[in-house]
């Protein structure tokens, strides 16, 4: 079985024991490839450590195309 650690990353889970303490076992664990890490704000740099695994921000990509779609002008 395979498991996947998703990271969702923010300026509160990185100053978190308890994520500090689930990404050093994963770490430990040799699970780099199963790790996923989601941005939830911008321009959070990522764990130290984690630099080389891409993250990625659907959750930021969603929002950004709400608040697109919010503020376009309405049709005329």
């Amino acid at each position: 079985m395979t498991v996947t650690f998703m990271l969702f990353w923010s300026k509160h889970s990185a100053a978190s024991p308890w994520v500090g303490w689930e990404l050093e076992t994963a770490k430990q664990a040799k699970a780099r490839d199963l790790i996923q890490i989601q941005a939830l704000q911008p321009d959070l740099p990522p764990p130290t450590g984690f630099e080389a695994i891409h993250g990625s921000s659907v959750y930021l990509w969603v929002r950004e195309g709400n608040e697109a779609v919010r503020n376009r002008p309405p049709a005329s």
